[in-house]
């Protein structure tokens, strides 16, 4: 089976007493918020892949892998190679990322890439539905899970450049021992590299803690946001 997709760890309360603010959910209920954390608390600084962005538009980047870690292996990135191209959305990132252009070198860090050629083009669809018409039931046979794990596997393969260029990532410029993020509303996000062991272990709860006491968060922000 392919690698799954997966989106970055945020943080979700249900807000209350927000109208005020001109945050009011769906039908006079309270809104879904998320309570944010700096960047930095939520960068998996163990796995970093240099290379140059060769197209961008400031909410999207395109980057040329250059240098991987030795040993490079990560479920959500998948089998990355030096030369091979990847991209998509800096939404995962902090809130003003830093600034680039063609041709500047960065660190990207949380790459995530698209679901483009596992389960998100037709071919995956009419499989499925050959599938079912071969192994119907209820509950549906071993059969139609193996069925439907042959069609994840190879029904959207043509697509895999489209998953490679169309995931979700955070960069970084690195200049003098600091790593430039960009900005989040709080205060500019960097930090030397010689100071990132002492922020923990990427997802634990005393990471959470410890960083987010270093790095004030960026304000709550409503997902249901209907003034």
């Amino acid at each position: 089976m392919p690698f799954r997709h997966a989106t970055p760890v945020v943080l979700l309360v249900l807000c209350l007493g927000l109208s005020a603010a001109g945050c009011v959910g769906q039908s006079g209920l309270p809104p879904l918020c998320a309570e944010p954390q700096h960047c930095l608390c939520t960068t998996d600084f163990t796995k970093r892949i240099r290379g140059t962005v060769t197209y961008t538009d400031g909410a999207r980047v395109v980057v040329r892998v250059d240098e991987l870690p030795d040993g490079w292996s990560d479920w959500h990135a998948g089998p990355l190679s030096v030369g091979m191209s990847i991209g998509g959305s800096l939404r995962s990132g902090c809130t003003t990322p830093p600034a680039h252009e063609v041709g500047t070198e960065v660190v990207v860090f949380n790459y995530q890439r698209g679901t483009h050629d596992w389960t998100g083009c037709p071919e995956y669809d009419a499989c499925l539905g050959e599938c079912g018409r071969h192994f119907g039931g209820t509950p549906p046979p071993p059969e139609y899970d193996d069925c439907a794990d042959v069609c994840a596997d190879t029904a959207c393969r043509a697509y895999a450049m489209d998953a490679w260029l169309n995931g979700d990532l955070r960069i970084a410029i690195e200049s003098d021992g600091v790593l430039d993020f960009g900005s989040e509303p709080t205060a500019p996000a960097q930090i030397p590299l010689s100071e990132i062991d002492s922020l923990g272990d990427f997802g634990s709860l005393e990471r959470f803690e410890a960083c987010g006491a270093r790095f004030p968060p960026p304000p709550s922000r409503c997902l249901d946001d209907t003034p």
